[in-house]
Order: C-alpha cells, then structure tokens, then sequence
C-alpha cells in the first residue's frame, strides 16, 4: 500500500475520531490502559483528566461500541487518487476508445478502520 493510501486512510480515521464525543474518547484511552496495564484505579487522575467516570473495561466496551455504531463506519474504497467511496467503483466508458474501463481502487473494510481508530487490541474486545 502507497503511503499516500495509507495517508488518505488516516485521514478518514482522524474525521471519525473527531466525530466521536468527548467522554467516548476518554473512554477509550482509559480502556486501552486496562487492557494493557490494568485494572483502573480511581485515583489515576492523569488517565482522566476530563471527570469522565470510567464504569469498568466491559461495560466501557459497550459504550464505546455503541458510540462506533452511531458513526456508521462501514467499508470504504480508494482510488489512486486518493478519492474516498462508500460503495464499489462503477466501471466507466471511455469517451474516445468506447473502451469500459474499471480502475483499481484499495477496500478498506470497516473492521479495519476501527482498528485503526481503537488500535488492534482494544478493536478486537469489542
């Protein structure tokens, strides 16, 4: 994969993270620290510098599942132009040749785009 692909890809991700709220964010750091380092304490305050009440690693995994769900991701294709398309490129007829020409495009699934939000494990939790 280029990296202007991968660049594009990122991109996307970051417009989806900018989308999620604010609690759903702190969420998901604080859950990634209890995967990996847990379990949450309360008093790791510098986890939780916004006063969002952590209700544990599973029930944390719900909400930030249904926060996911809200934003719709779904599958997405890029062409090598970096344009962004949510359903499989229709091939086009060219003008002059009559030719039908299909371009190659990248398809990004929607899993993984999560997990590129989330990261790989904190994706595969949910």
């Amino acid at each position: 994969m280029s990296k202007y692909i991968d660049k594009a890809v990122s991109a996307y991700c970051e417009e989806l993270w900018q989308k999620l709220s604010q609690e759903t964010k702190d969420l998901i750091h604080i859950a990634r620290f209890d995967l990996y380092f847990g379990p949450y304490q309360e008093g790791d305050d510098d986890l939780n510098e916004n006063g969002t009440i952590y209700p544990g690693f599973g029930p944390a995994l719900d909400l930030i599942s249904s926060a996911l769900e809200d934003l719709e991701i779904r599958d997405i294709y890029l062409d090598e132009w970096d344009n962004v398309y949510f359903k499989e490129p229709e091939p086009w007829q060219d003008e002059e040749t009559g030719e039908w020409i299909q371009e190659d495009y990248y398809l990004f699934e929607a899993k993984e785009l999560i997990e590129k939000i989330l990261g790989k494990e904190l994706s595969a939790c949910l």
